[in-house]
């Protein structure tokens, strides 16, 4: 699941993600 991909139990994982997320968002528009 995502506990092993990223090995990142901090903030920033989730705060990328959500960047990464928006950008892929942004991207299809």
């Amino acid at each position: 699941s995502w506990e092993s991909v990223t090995a990142i139990p901090e903030p920033e994982a989730m705060f990328l993600f959500v960047i990464a997320t928006a950008i892929g968002i942004v991207k299809r528009r």
